[in-house]
């Protein structure tokens, strides 16, 4: 049995420091074979935000696999955004992938510093998706394969977050046929779990420490895949200064969870 926590949307600058404590323990007294943290580590992508972040991550008993968020460039800095928008983030040197037997995990970029719309909160896959399956290699027999970005390809029913998410049209054909792939996405503060057309999964976190919760408790999940293609995923919230198991996620169907795409 693998069993990963799924963590996101720290927003470390505009979070309660007592939700980081108790993730903290939480994965301590939980002990998982790899936490992955999908974006959004801090509110502005500020040099001390990032610090921050990077001592909390030191805590971590259990090897971390992380990605940015649309909140982790320098927000309030537009010549950085355009020019060097991961600076601070890739100062941390953290890992983007890791490998055990049985499991490998790949994370990779879905956010952008800049782009030719608006809202600048939305993502993009393309080349940066296709990239990350490549690494990731063929499926090893019997083994699960996890890519982790901060955004979702498409919106969801129901989500107060609309994902708006940039050429995915090449995702379906290169997921097609894998069953024991997991998309772990952040971005929408909210859990779901939801059967993609071509056998993989989409796995979306709730926020861990957000002061905007949109309408849940700061949480997280774990996921226990076994070797066949069974995956339970179960939601943990904050009640009462620590994080509680608080049922199991339900799975969804992709042809009901489109709603932009």
């Amino acid at each position: 049995m693998i069993r990963i926590l799924h963590a996101s949307d720290l927003h470390v600058g505009d979070c309660e420091p007592v939700l980081l404590e108790a993730l903290l323990d939480a994965v301590c007294t939980l002990a998982p074979d790899v936490l992955v943290v999908t974006g959004d580590l801090t509110e502005a992508g500020r040099r001390r935000q990032f610090r921050a972040v990077g001592d909390w991550i030191a805590r971590c008993p259990v090897p971390v696999v992380v990605c940015p968020g649309n909140h982790d460039v320098p927000v309030f800095d537009l010549a950085s955004r355009v020019l060097a928008p991961w600076r601070q983030f890739e100062a941390l040197g953290l890992p983007d992938s890791w490998r055990a037997p049985g499991i490998a995990v790949q994370a990779f970029t879905s956010a952008l510093g800049l782009q030719w719309r608006l809202d600048w909160s939305q993502g993009r896959y393309g080349d940066r998706f296709a990239d990350a399956v490549a690494r990731l290699g063929p499926p090893e027999p019997g083994g699960w394969q996890l890519l982790a970005c901060h955004h979702p390809p498409f919106s969801l029913d129901g989500a107060r977050v609309r994902a708006d998410t940039g050429r995915i049209a090449g995702m379906p054909a290169l997921l097609a046929g894998r069953t024991r792939t997991l998309l772990l996405c952040g971005h929408l503060h909210q859990a779901r779990l939801v059967r993609l057309a071509g056998g993989a999964r989409l796995v979306v976190a709730p926020s861990a420490a957000s002061r905007r919760q949109r309408g849940g408790r700061p949480g997280f999940l774990m996921l226990e895949a076994g070797q066949d293609d069974g995956l339970t995923v179960t939601a943990y919230r904050f009640e009462a200064g620590v994080f509680t198991r608080d049922g199991t996620v339900s799975e969804e169907q992709e042809k009901t969870a489109r709603a932009n795409h």
